[in-house]
């Protein structure tokens, strides 16, 4: 018998969940049209669980959406290592913090704009989620 109903962290099932609730977000909208253009921010993590690198993209357009493929041209990579990702995603919801180790790549300028967009959209996105052993 199944106990635990949440989603698995980065499903298709929350991917598709944050991205419903995120097509009426008035606020994270409004800050996706002050980019002027459509962008593209994309995750590149190495070592997923099937040995295989894993993508996170998130696009900025009408609003902000997530996807689990690459993306040909993003604007921002963030590399680093799966493993490493869920550890300090974890410790986000913790009182033991983990150093996210990543590689930026792209524009400062535009990362923190973008950054600044997944901190407003965060309370529309966040799920109770199960989060993989690592």
């Amino acid at each position: 018998m199944k106990t635990d109903d949440r989603m698995d962290f980065m499903s298709p099932e929350h991917v598709s969940a944050m991205n419903e609730r995120l097509r009426d977000a008035e606020e994270v909208r409004a800050a996706c049209r002050e980019l002027g253009e459509p962008r593209v921010l994309q995750f590149h993590l190495a070592n997923g669980p099937d040995g295989a690198d894993v993508y996170w993209t998130v696009e900025y357009h009408h609003t902000m959406q997530f996807g689990l493929e690459p993306h040909p041209e993003p604007d921002i990579v963030l590399s680093g290592d799966w493993t490493n990702q869920i550890r300090a995603t974890v410790s986000s919801r913790t009182d033991e913090p983990v150093p996210q180790e990543i590689s930026i790549q792209g524009d400062p300028e535009l990362y923190a704009k973008l950054a600044t967009i997944v901190e407003l959209a965060r309370p529309f996105a966040t799920f109770d989620t199960r989060l993989p052993d690592v």
